[in-house]
């Protein structure tokens, strides 16, 4: 996981109760050639690589 990704999570996510590593459920909401988008109920996608 980038920094990036994981900073986007931690502020989306910051009522949340969660850990580095933690396994959440999301669904791909997106497939490009750069990676993939990811719903997992916060105020926007993450974007994996």
């Amino acid at each position: 996981m980038t920094n990036e990704f994981n900073n986007l999570l931690e502020e989306d996510l910051a009522g949340r109760s969660l850990a580095v590593g933690q396994v959440v459920d999301g669904t791909v909401v997106q497939i490009s050639e750069d990676g993939v988008f990811v719903d997992i109920g916060a105020k926007s996608e993450g974007h994996l690589e």
